[in-house]
């Protein structure tokens, strides 16, 4: 299994974190380490080679692995209970879709024709809604779940440059 390598520059140690708190990473690394993996596959191991200028010891290598695996784990978490709000409102909107559906169908307005389509036009468009989102945006999501999981297993290695 091959490895993916996503190099990042460090000029500054500072770079690293968020300026509001050193023991969260910078939103903009975040966003390239994950923007890196677009368009690779989606089974292969990450490693993440840092090169930077200034001394890091040990103790903040190791505090910089956890603050990006961190970061990650963090942001999976929050996708996963996205998602599971969205299973809930496909479910929901895929009942509500199939009641307008049976509604329309049992609704006998002889004179008002208008209301039977409106309502069998709601059911179709809310379970269009739910077929949406699981065809395209569940996919989408599963993709970017599994680039975040090789995010957390990533192995880091840091490599000091000589100015």
């Amino acid at each position: 299994m091959k490895k993916i390598n996503i190099t990042v520059n460090l000029k500054n140690k500072q770079d690293l974190y968020n300026p509001y708190n050193n023991s969260i990473l910078n939103d903009d690394l975040s966003s390239y380490l994950l923007n890196s993996l677009r368009g690779l596959g989606l089974k292969e191991k990450v490693q993440i080679t840092i090169i930077h200028t200034e001394d890091i010891s040990l103790e903040e290598q190791k505090n910089i692995e956890n603050i990006i695996h961190t970061n990650f784990y963090r942001i999976d978490f929050e996708d996963a209970i996205h998602t599971k709000a969205y299973h809930i409102r496909a479910i929901i909107l895929l009942i509500v879709g199939i009641i307008l559906l049976w509604i329309s169908y049992y609704l006998n307005t002889n004179n008002i024709y208008i209301i039977e389509e409106l309502i069998l036009i709601l059911g179709w468009v809310a379970i269009w809604e739910v077929a949406d989102y699981l065809l395209f945006e569940d996919t989408k999501n599963r993709i970017k779940s599994k680039r975040i999981d090789e995010l957390t297993k990533a192995t880091i290695k840091f490599i000091k440059e000589d100015n």
